[in-house]
């Protein structure tokens, strides 16, 4: 039984992978790196907003190595697909927004991204995020769907590893 279906991957797991040097950035590199080159769709979602979020350290630090890392990500990998940030995805956040009240721009992006691209779940370490309950559109007999947001610890990514070797 496949539990993690497709994931989004929220801006401070990026950062995570390419910077943590503890145990869930190497769990995080295994992940990646032990994904189906071939034969299967990405495990991995995220949105083209991460990558404003992502650079701001490497720009300011001036780290291009650090930089070219998430350009060589966001031009296309086989374990991650980048989605663009679209009126339907902007229109959904809002909807989201108008629902969650404490839900900044950003997050709501997020994940109405996640929601519109089918995520089953949404892993991030931002502990302001939380799950989302099913709702229904404001003004469209259309249901959003909730959304299972999960901490990228060593216990989630080593669930995540045993799929991923499957």
């Amino acid at each position: 039984m496949t539990v993690f279906e497709r994931i989004y991957l929220d801006a401070n797991v990026l950062i995570d992978l390419a910077q943590d040097q503890g145990p869930v950035g190497s769990l995080l590199q295994i992940i990646t790196d032990s994904h189906p080159q071939q034969g299967r769709e990405p495990l991995f979602i995220t949105s083209e907003l991460t990558f404003s979020e992502v650079l701001v350290h490497p720009y300011r630090d001036r780290l291009e190595s650090l930089s070219k890392f998430y350009f060589q990500i966001r031009s296309g990998i086989y374990w991650l697909n980048v989605i663009p940030v679209t009126f339907a995805v902007l229109e959904r956040a809002a909807a989201l927004r108008a629902s969650f009240k404490s839900l900044r721009l950003p997050d709501a992006v997020h994940l109405s991204t996640s929601q519109l691209t089918s995520c089953s779940h949404f892993l991030t370490n931002d502990l302001g995020m939380s799950s989302v309950a099913e709702t229904r559109h404001p003004f469209r007999d259309e249901s959003m769907p909730s959304i299972n947001v999960i901490r990228a610890n060593a216990d989630t990514l080593s669930s995540i590893l045993r799929e991923v070797a499957q």
